[in-house]
């Protein structure tokens, strides 16, 4: 009877106790999932967040609690990355096999986007007809902007596909068509007289002669190296074309690193790997600019994610006085905006005629759609007459006035039209106005503050300003903006002005990311938030100088 009750208390406590064992990693799970117990490396790529939403009478009732519970529990359970990075892994390793949309592996750990090869072999090819009538309207864009004294230019940015088809894994290497739309245009744009840089030729012929990746293995853009290059290239055209002496790059200094930098690493990241595969060591640049006696003008890019390398170094920003990313035609970027907007929201002939430069880029497999609607867009604007602002009218006659010969030929037409003279002057400064834009090329304060309203954290940080200084939202909003613009849009990289302390702490309070680090910061030290940026704003003196 002893030994039977001995024999059921082990039992029982090997029971409990393989219960004990089975429960840790649920509760490890549990505890992380509440507390983040351990910092993870987090999941790149697009990710709806899901909320846990409380239980109510209702949610209960439509089953909505249970499965939206059921949803985030699986979605959001705690050491979740790192499991998917393990099966991520296994399928890598084990079966050559990638959990990212549209990303193959080829032969020597090079990563491409299915779309990129497809494109390479034709397609998406759109006929002759189709890109006849998209050679037709870059002619039209391009000799409309002409006679308003500006340069179209289109740049085939390069594809790793084509420039490095020998990596393509087997089974996806077939016969190439006929023709495909970058066989089609290269052709094209030299017969019709289409002002562009092809990069795929440039590529190909750098590629037989570099001791570096052009393109990493990683990655689908062109290497950080590479998009200098490619920028500075294009740089030097819009120069030679418009004989203007803009701004230089200059590579001061290049350095070899077995540790990728973004974007060279874009694929491998979205794929969620333990480990990178091995790779070669990629060249890296340090970049300086060469800004003495150079004259800076305005430029609109339209393009596609290829820009994005160049235009995240502020090297856009640092050639031209004024510059616009115009990302597939959706989302504007600039700096003049800080946050984005809709470019069908604003004026386009306006933007247009203030701009010196306007850049069309895309890599191959968008030629299908070269311009993400940009062209047809810009002709139907410059079409259009604009209405300008009475100051607007009033720069441009004062300007006519000023100008002898100018002001003699608007006299001479008012005495044969039987007109005032104040009257052919209205008349031909918006007569200029529909064709060259005002004088003064400012971003109107307008623009600005609508850019306030579109970034939530600049707008908040608005609005908490307000408060504190006891006056309306708007007139704060007014206030930044024209800070913004004094400080921001006015800045002359020629002549910088001193830097202090006070300065930089000025610079905080209208930074809204930085302003909320601040706070972030000054809150764990528990001091005040105005000892913190004086804090900060000390760092920055001694480490930005």
């Amino acid at each position: 009877m002893l030994n039977e009750t001995i024999n059921n208390n082990k039992s029982t406590f090997f029971k409990r106790a393989l219960l004990f064992i089975i429960l840790i990693p649920f509760a490890f799970i549990y505890l992380q999932q509440t507390f983040s117990l351990v910092s993870l490396r987090p999941l790149k790529g697009y990710f709806i967040a899901k909320t846990y939403n409380p239980l109510s009478i209702q949610s209960w009732f439509n089953n909505e609690y249970q499965s939206n519970t059921e949803q985030y529990l699986n979605e959001e359970f705690g050491f979740r990355s790192i499991f998917l990075r393990i099966n991520n892994q296994v399928k890598f390793w084990g079966f050559n096999k990638v959990n990212a949309e549209g990303v193959v592996v080829g032969k020597e750990n090079y990563l491409y986007e299915k779309a990129y090869i497809d494109a390479y072999y034709g397609h998406f090819f759109m006929g002759d007809k189709a890109l006849n009538d998209t050679i037709r309207k870059l002619k039209l864009l391009q000799d409309t902007l002409k006679t308003l004294g500006k340069e179209l230019l289109i740049v085939m940015a390069p594809s790793k596909a084509r420039v490095y088809p020998e990596y393509i894994p087997d089974y996806l290497v077939k016969e190439k068509t006929n023709w495909n739309n970058y066989d089609y245009l290269s052709v094209e744009f030299k017969k019709a007289g289409i002002q562009h840089i092809d990069f795929n030729v440039i590529f190909q012929k750098k590629k037989n002669t570099s001791e570096y990746l052009l393109f990493p293995q990683l990655g689908v853009h062109w290497s950080r190296l590479e998009a200098v290059f490619a920028a500075d290239t294009i740089i030097n055209y819009l120069a030679s074309v418009s004989k203007t002496d803009l701004p230089r790059i200059i590579i001061s200094k290049t350095y070899m690193s077995d540790t990728l930098q973004a974007p060279d690493n874009d694929i491998i990241e979205g794929m969620n790997t333990l480990f990178y595969p091995r790779f070669r060591k990629m060249l890296y640049p340090e970049v300086k600019f060469d800004l003495t006696n150079k004259i800076r003008k305005n430029i609109i890019v339209v393009a596609d994610s290829y820009w994005w390398d160049i235009y995240s170094r502020d090297i856009p920003k640092t050639i031209f006085q004024n510059n616009e990313f115009w990302y597939y035609n959706k989302e504007l970027f600039g700096n003049n905006y800080l946050g984005k907007t809709d470019p069908k929201n604003i004026d386009i002939k306006r933007h247009l005629l203030f701009t010196d430069y306007v850049v069309v880029l895309c890599t191959e497999t968008n030629l299908s759609r070269l311009g993400f609607g940009f062209i047809g867009n810009a002709i139907s604007a410059l079409r259009k007459p604009i209405t300008p602002n009475e100051n607007e009218i009033k720069e441009i006659i004062a300007v006519i006035k000023n100008t002898p010969e100018w002001y003699s030929d608007v006299c001479i037409k008012a005495q044969k039209e039987k007109r005032t003279p104040e009257k052919q002057l209205i008349m031909d400064a918006n007569w200029y106005f529909q064709r060259k834009g005002p004088i003064t090329q400012e971003v109107p304060l307008e623009d600005i503050k609508a850019s306030i309203k579109l970034d939530q954290n600049w707008y908040d940080g608005v609005v908490i300003k307000a408060k504190e200084r006891n006056i309306s939202v708007d007139s704060m909003m007014t206030i930044d903006a024209l800070w913004f613009k004094e400080n921001v849009l006015n800045f002359n990289p020629n002549n910088k002005p001193e830097v202090t302390l006070e300065k930089i702490k000025e610079s905080i309070l209208h930074n809204p990311t930085w302003l909320k680090e601040i706070k972030e910061k000054a809150a764990k030290r528990e001091i005040s938030i105005d000892s913190m940026i004086t804090l900060d704003a000390i760092w920055y003196m001694e480490n930005k100088k």
